[in-house]
């Protein structure tokens, strides 16, 4: 699992075997876990996090959102 950042205590990814699905990232940390859908930041799941961490995940995808896009289009098609 190819990892993107690690930003206090948060961690974000890609795994390969998702290129079949719509492009997103899971986030791992603080107690934590998420799926965030890219493109159109959206959270596909979370469990763990409160409101004010998922906003602060929220924050941090769409800073990076173009760099993981590209990133995610490069991976999966390498695949």
């Amino acid at each position: 699992m190819p990892t993107l950042l690690v930003l206090g205590p948060y961690t974000f990814r890609f795994r390969s075997v998702d290129c079949l699905e719509r492009e997103h990232v899971h986030v791992t940390g603080a107690r934590g876990s998420a799926k965030v859908w890219l493109g159109r930041v959206q959270l596909a799941r979370s469990r763990g996090y409160d409101p004010h961490q998922l906003s602060r995940i929220a924050e941090i995808v769409v800073a990076h959102e173009a760099e993981w896009l590209e990133a995610w289009k490069k991976r999966c098609r390498d695949r």
